[in-house]
């Protein structure tokens, strides 16, 4: 039978079969000694030791709703003459979007998902693009 000094033991280094640093433990009561030890370990350690917190605001706050542009990998690139990007390999045509004609010129933020999907943005604004014919780069 498990008294309540037996309860200690289980929290001291487990050796071989039920020894611990303080004796020996049956092996009747090692997994069933814990429970005591901390019904009345908890209540007694956060009556002496729990106080009120400082700034009763809470510290967190909710996620951004743009997560799929801030755990991805970001490559800034130079639009060319004929509207294109190219990247990695891949050439991305760029159409005239709303609030553009033409993009030549322009510096555009590649946005790469940890799933390999691909987005480009100009500023704030995602872009409408067609991907064209892949090309060696080289590496």
């Amino acid at each position: 039978m498990c008294g309540e000094h037996d309860a200690l033991v289980i929290l001291g280094n487990r050796g071989s079969a039920g020894s611990s640093r303080f004796g020996k433990l049956e092996n009747d009561c090692a997994g069933l000694v814990v429970l005591p030890v901390l019904r009345n370990f908890l209540p007694d350690y956060n009556r002496r030791f729990a106080r009120a917190a400082r700034d009763t605001e809470k510290a967190w706050r909710p996620a951004p709703q743009n997560l799929d542009r801030i755990f991805c990998f970001h490559h800034q690139r130079s639009v060319s003459n004929d509207n294109v990007v190219q990247w990695d390999g891949r050439r991305f045509q760029i159409p005239s979007q709303p609030q553009r004609f033409s993009f030549a010129g322009a510096k555009v933020q590649i946005y790469e998902s940890l799933e390999g999907k691909v987005a480009i943005y100009y500023g704030e604004n995602k872009l409408h693009y067609t991907e064209g014919v892949t090309f060696s780069s080289g590496r």
